[in-house]
């Protein structure tokens, strides 16, 4: 199961925030945080408004367009991918902004509500003081959710 755009949005913050040069290594802290994340949405992700993660219109189309590489995949090996279309004289490509794509908020919607409760529920589940969860609620209760990761 994967994690919903809210909990991915807060670990982007969190990594920027704590950890603004180790993107490319899962450290304990981060696995820690992704766990809780995870039994949230589990237990109380109805309550909490959190729904499976969804792109953007625009980014889903772009996935889903029936590249030539898919095409070839069919022929070689018989793969098809559930609703991906098979490709026709006359589709159109479709075209992203050329824009950076760095933020969970750039490829996916983003409950704000959702988000911001999320985070309480986070910092009111590490409140024992036991030091590496304390440590962390304190980190994320520090999170700006008013203003985009950097």
């Amino acid at each position: 199961m994967s994690l919903s755009a809210e909990s991915l949005d807060l670990l982007q913050r969190y990594w920027l925030k704590w950890f603004p040069g180790h993107h490319d290594i899962f450290l304990l802290e981060t696995s820690r945080l992704q766990r809780l994340l995870r039994r949230i949405e589990r237990v109380d992700g109805e309550r909490l408004n959190i729904t499976r993660p969804r792109l953007h219109e625009n980014i889903a189309a772009f996935l889903d367009f029936p590249w030539a590489e898919i095409a070839a995949l069919k022929e070689q090996f018989g793969f098809e991918f559930e609703g991906i279309p098979q490709p026709s004289p006359g589709m159109t490509e479709p075209k992203l902004p050329d824009r950076p794509y760095v933020r969970v908020e750039d490829i996916m919607s983003v409950n704000a509500e959702a988000l911001a409760a999320l985070q309480k529920t986070v910092v009111a589940k590490r409140h024992i003081p036991f030091m590496p969860a304390w440590k962390q609620a304190r980190q994320v209760a520090e999170l700006s959710l008013d203003t985009p990761p950097v």
